[in-house]
């Protein structure tokens, strides 16, 4: 029954939206890709290039940030809207169907990403030197195992982000009147409260660590930075404090979720 009720949102929130933006970046990336290779022929080319790498981002982060909106409006209108009413009939516990939601919000937002940082990939990293330059980086000892942390902290703020929205929906559904502005309310003072912890506690562990201590009182050019051991000490940390207020952030929204509904 959870693959079931994912599979409902995920066709919801993927959709026709996010095929057309998926189809949009993959086009534009192409063609981006095409008119690079012309760029320094004409200032003609050089203008048309410039066109078509804003038309890629002009597809790419819509991409990203429907995904984001769409999953919070698919929980909003599955769980409070007209639709709930068929949803909270379903013989299915609470819980399990508030898990089936941040899931489906979960593969979405993976798949938006994925597809953006693909494409940007294709468009950027196949120009003649980037592929060498991008792997001369890795060249460096520890270099593999930073790029993975930075790639977990990008995708585990992406979460947070996602599961401040989810917890603001169900914080501004508990109140009788004006349930929408408090529900961005809830998820603004959310994000800025938690995103102050974690600075805050990334900070003091810094005190602890040396290699960490550079990062904050030294200014650091980005190839210094990232041959820095702290580098990874820090990533490492904001991994796990991402990690860490994630959980506790769906486990708490969760809660407050199961303790009942008030359908629109």
């Amino acid at each position: 029954m959870l693959k079931k009720l994912m599979k409902y949102d995920l066709e919801w929130i993927i959709g026709k939206v996010l095929t057309y933006y998926t189809a949009a970046t993959i086009l534009t990336a192409a063609l981006s890709r095409l008119t690079s290779e012309f760029a320094d022929r004409s200032v003609a080319w050089m203008v048309i290039d410039k066109v078509m790498l804003g038309l890629f981002f002009s597809a790419a982060v819509p991409l990203v940030i429907n995904a984001f909106m769409r999953g919070i409006a698919c929980l909003r209108r599955t769980l409070y809207g007209d639709p709930a009413y068929l949803t909270h009939t379903l013989p299915i516990e609470r819980g399990t169907v508030f898990t089936a939601k941040i899931l489906a919000n979960i593969v979405s937002l993976l798949y938006s990403v994925v597809v953006a940082l693909l494409a940007i990939a294709a468009v950027f990293l196949t120009h003649r030197g980037n592929w060498e330059a991008f792997k001369s980086l890795f060249q460096t000892p520890g270099a593999k195992v930073l790029a993975v942390l930075i790639l977990m902290v990008f995708l585990l703020e992406f979460l947070f982000m996602q599961l401040c929205g989810v917890f603001g929906v169900v914080l501004g559904h508990r109140m009788e009147k004006s349930r929408i502005p408090f529900s961005i309310l809830y998820a603004v003072l959310l994000y800025c409260v938690s995103s102050g912890v974690i600075l805050g506690l990334t900070f003091l562990s810094s005190r602890f660590s040396p290699d960490m201590r550079v990062l904050f009182e030294s200014r650091l050019t980005i190839q210094e930075a990232l041959n820095v051991r702290g580098m990874q000490l820090e990533m490492g940390v904001v991994a796990v404090l991402y990690a860490l207020l994630d959980s506790l952030l769906f486990f708490f929204a969760k809660r407050v979720f199961c303790k009942g509904v008030d359908v629109e």
